[in-house]
């Protein structure tokens, strides 16, 4: 996924480059936020969900699994949204530019 956000960074960042605007800006900076939050989901919360998922159902450190899944999950759900922010940023972005030739 971070590969991804990556990729979507640099083709906003080519999309934009020199043009100056509020929203252009803003294309450019959601990739990064997208990025971050797939590297959290990568590098700290899995892995301690993969140890937790480990501890048998009885056991107190199922609450803080439960914790780590929203968490997980909140995460996800932030990198979804920059997509979809993105994908509908960069649409538009290309209508725009189409339309001024």
């Amino acid at each position: 996924m971070e590969v991804a956000f990556g990729v979507l960074f640099v083709t906003t960042g080519r999309l934009t480059a020199g043009r100056g605007g509020r929203g252009d800006a803003l294309l450019r900076r959601v990739p990064v936020l997208g990025f971050v939050a797939a590297l959290a989901i990568s590098y700290v919360v899995m892995p301690v969900l993969e140890r937790l998922r480990q501890h048998p159902e009885s056991d107190p450190g199922r609450v803080l699994f439960g914790r780590y899944h929203a968490l997980s999950t909140m995460f996800f759900a932030i990198a979804f949204v920059c997509a979809l922010f993105v994908l509908a940023g960069t649409a538009i972005a290309e209508k725009g530019a189409r339309d001024q030739k």
